[in-house]
């Protein structure tokens, strides 16, 4: 997901906002830390990007790591923010994704047709489908969910989208 928030607030004024609503000097991309922070992100805020994402006190593989730059003129301040998997979880579903897809090639393919035999039972491809489905879901919604919350927080913090 990729967006960009402009405000009429100074370059400055957006890296001061950023350090005081993020955990310092902790990776981004690990899951649990300080559990006594009320900080709402975590990660590493420089004077020209950040790379942070959501701080919690549980562990979530499908908070989006946000990457952002600023960038700032004498009117106002953009700043591009772009959010992504963990290298991880991307290695993961093209694995999943990978196995279900296999696994309906070479049920296809042994037992011939998509018509129930004895050497091709009729839940194959359901059950392939299901895998599809639920592989796709947990990826939109876990992950989409993340994305809306930070992506508010945001614009909440740095004030407007355009």
């Amino acid at each position: 997901m990729k967006f960009t928030i402009e405000t009429y607030k100074s370059k400055e004024k957006v890296i001061q906002i950023l350090r005081e609503n993020t955990l310092e000097n902790y990776d981004a991309e690990k899951t649990s830390d300080d559990p006594t922070s009320n900080k709402f992100f975590k990660g590493e805020v420089t004077q020209d990007s950040f790379k942070i994402s959501r701080h919690i006190t549980s562990r979530n593989s499908f908070l989006p790591i946000i990457t952002g730059e600023i960038i700032g003129n004498s009117t106002c301040t953009m700043v591009k923010i772009k959010m992504g998997l963990l290298y991880y979880v991307k290695i993961f579903m093209i694995v999943w994704f990978s196995f279900v897809v296999f696994h309906g090639f070479l049920a296809r393919n042994l037992g011939g047709t998509f018509e129930e035999t004895d050497n091709y039972p009729l839940y194959l491809p359901i059950f392939n489908i299901f895998m599809l489905f639920a592989g796709a879901l947990g990826i939109s919604w876990s992950y989409g969910h993340e994305c809306k919350k930070a992506k508010k927080k945001l614009n909440e913090l740095l004030g407007g989208e355009k």
